[in-house]
């Protein structure tokens, strides 16, 4: 059997690769101290996932499936993460599988890493993988909240998803010039032709944020009672990462493959921060709009 390794690392998960290189196991590491809560949490996200998310994604949410790993098959990686009594009596780490979208001994090549988009791109060059995080598409605010908060954090991205969803701008602009001159001629043209399907990955999230919108404003949210379920599923669709597969075939309508990754239960206490966020942008002076 291989041995365990670290893929990825999140605020409360790990992905770890083991066993099977086309699957990756994502273990919980919420509560550093104790196995017995990370496997409940994994429980509880997993029915969030299946009881909110399912119903307005569908299947652009990453399959993944509820496996008991036992921990002296993952210890020399998961230690590094949790640790204390827990280690000593649970000896069972629930997780999830989900397919490995990236196999880095596939897609060895990385042509572009920015907050929003990274592009990779296999040897052959007969496959191409977006990483996309879009953010808030459905906007309702007087300005845009993802450049705005781009601007106040230096970022030096000059592209918006939410003008290539609505059709203001073309797909290619998320692409810097050195991805635009080494990516296959095809996939570019398949880009702009996909992007103008009402199918395609943004366009389904927008709906669906838009869906959960409510009239309620963030500055409104006073307290953790006031953020419920609906609100806690919005901020999560808001924070969500694409992975959009290009491979050359024959059939040009089947050229696209979208997952939809990072769809975790916010935790509500979290309002503090998404109401000053709310606030600081909201002051900005450099305050970007797309009207």
């Amino acid at each position: 059997m291989r041995l365990p390794a670290l893929v990825g690392k999140g605020n409360a998960n790990i992905l770890i690769d083991y066993g099977d290189p086309t699957y990756l196991y994502r273990c919980c590491i919420k509560y550093p101290n104790s196995i017995a809560q990370n496997n409940s949490y994994t429980l509880e996200n997993l029915s969030f996932i299946k009881q909110m998310v399912h119903p307005l994604l569908g299947e652009l949410v990453c399959p993944m499936e509820l496996v008991t790993v036992d921990l002296q098959d993952i210890y020399t990686v998961y230690k590094n993460y949790v640790s204390g009594p827990g280690l000593e009596k649970d000896t069972k780490v629930i997780c999830l599988k989900i397919p490995n979208l990236k196999p880095a001994q596939i897609y060895t090549n990385e042509l572009q890493a920015d907050h929003s988009t990274k592009v990779y791109i296999n040897s052959a060059e007969t496959s191409v993988i977006l990483e996309i995080k879009p953010k808030w598409l459905h906007n309702p605010m007087e300005f845009c909240r993802n450049c705005t908060d781009n601007l106040r954090k230096n970022r030096r991205i000059d592209y918006c998803y939410t003008e290539i969803v609505s059709g203001k701008c073309q797909p290619d602009t998320t692409l810097d010039d050195c991805s635009k001159q080494t990516l296959p001629i095809m996939f570019l043209d398949d880009l702009g032709q996909y992007f103008k399907d009402d199918n395609n990955v943004l366009r389904i999230l927008l709906n669906a944020q838009a869906k959960l919108h409510r009239d309620q404003k963030l500055s409104s949210i006073k307290s953790i009672d006031d953020v419920d379920i609906q609100f806690q599923t919005l901020m999560t669709l808001r924070d969500v990462t694409c992975f959009l597969k290009w491979t050359c075939t024959v059939d040009p309508s089947n050229r696209f493959e979208a997952n939809i990754v990072d769809v975790d239960l916010k935790d509500p206490s979290k309002w503090k921060h998404w109401t000053k966020t709310h606030f600081d942008l909201s002051q900005h002076p450099e305050r970007i709009s797309h009207s």
